[in-house]
């Protein structure tokens, strides 16, 4: 017996020599930005900054105008300040409609945390980055869309180009940007192709698509983005657009056997339905010069597939927005590009579609608005424009 307890004593203590090893090893690691920091969420007053780093730490931005970083936001959740996490997700509140920022990131590393004490290592930081918040009085601007990239990366530098220097103010990626998402190094790496090219500056929007619903790490997309509300449905506004965010969710049947019983997707459009009866009625909405819907899944057509989810979606969505005169809807979903025109008893607005990933399918949609009009091109990858509309701004009763 004494033998057993000697040997469970050594190798407690081997275990505990161990960590002891790992946690100084980890210490002695320099800490790094492995993705951003990058924008999200963006509306007339605040912005959300978020980014990643190698190890765990405690983080904080400086930001403010006119050359100035003298404001400093964090993170904290019921009195605690978010630390000894990667991922970094701050919001800066109190800003003005239409302003200009600079902004820098900081993380210190946390080496560990004790019940009355702590001890830090490094603190790193960004080179200083800029944006503009949202402004509903902005007369013209433009927005620019991507769909079903299915991780195929190249297209966001390849479509970026055709865009050329173009001026846009905000980015929406329509949903499917992955395939099944299985880790977090998808994420990164698609991320990362956003900040190259313009993420550190200019906020993207990501719409989730079907596939994004699938995968073991599926559950945890909320962590590394962000919306108003912190659901996947939801609205923002700018210029004379108010645009309204819905999740249409899996296509397929929740009873479907690829699911193991985990899904509720029906009851899910059920709640968004009702949030969407509310949302049509708000002020933001009514008053808006354009009404412009984001679904991955476009409702469905009477040439188009008859899946489960898109014709619920179209079931509980299709007749509010209606009801609310939705002037256009931007999707994607079915991999060819094209413009479907309203049709009676179904859509009452066009619906502009987005192709897919492959070679010499791949489009970017381009969309110019004054108060006047709303112009929407679909563009090929070769910088062809495949597909166009008009559409002038109507009489509200």
């Amino acid at each position: 017996m004494r033998r057993i307890q000697s040997l469970a004593a050594l190798f407690a203590l081997l275990l505990l020599a161990g960590a002891a090893a790992a946690q100084s090893s980890d210490a002695g690691q320099e800490m790094s930005i492995i993705c951003g920091p990058y924008l999200q969420s963006p509306t007339e007053t605040s912005m959300t900054v978020m980014w990643i780093t190698s190890g765990e730490a405690v983080s904080w931005v400086e930001y403010g105008q006119g050359g100035s970083l003298d404001r400093k936001a964090i993170s904290s959740h019921d009195g605690l300040i978010d630390a000894g996490i990667r991922i970094h997700k701050i919001r800066l509140t109190g800003l003005e409609p239409g302003a200009g920022y600079g902004y820098r990131v900081f993380s210190k590393k946390v080496v560990e945390i004790r019940s009355n004490d702590a001890s830090f290592g490094e603190t790193i930081s960004s080179p200083v980055y800029h944006f503009r918040t949202l402004d509903k009085e902005k007369d013209e601007f433009a927005f620019i869309a991507f769909t079903d990239i299915h991780e195929r990366l190249d297209m966001v530098p390849q479509l970026m180009d055709v865009n050329g220097d173009r001026p846009y103010d905000l980015v929406l990626f329509l949903g499917d940007i992955i395939s099944h998402i299985e880790s977090e190094r998808q994420i990164i790496d698609f991320i990362n192709t956003t900040v190259e090219r313009f993420s550190s500056e200019i906020p993207f929007v990501w719409v989730r698509g079907n596939h994004e619903t699938r995968g073991s790490f599926a559950r945890n997309l909320p962590r590394y983005i962000d919306s108003p509300n912190g659901h996947y449905y939801y609205s923002f506004a700018h210029g004379p657009v108010h645009f309204t965010v819905v999740d249409a969710g899996e296509d397929k049947a929740d009873s479907d056997v690829e699911y193991s019983g985990l899904a509720d997707f029906d009851a899910y459009r059920v709640r968004q339905a009702e949030w969407l009866a509310e949302e049509i009625k708000s002020d933001s909405f009514r008053t808006a010069a354009f009404r412009v819907g984001l679904c991955h899944m476009p409702f469905p057509q009477p040439t188009s597939p008859k899946w489960h989810g898109m014709i619920d979606a179209q079931d509980k969505f299709g007749p509010l927005f209606n009801e609310g005169k939705v002037d256009v809807l931007f999707s994607g979903h079915q991999h060819r590009y094209g413009i479907h025109d309203p049709v009676e008893g179904r859509n009452s607005y066009p619906i502009v579609q987005g192709a897919a990933w492959r070679k010499g399918n791949r489009t970017l949609i381009r969309v110019e608005v004054s108060r006047e009009k709303l112009s929407a091109r679909i563009i090929r990858g070769d910088g062809e424009v495949v597909g166009s509309r008009e559409i002038p701004v109507r009489v509200r009763p």
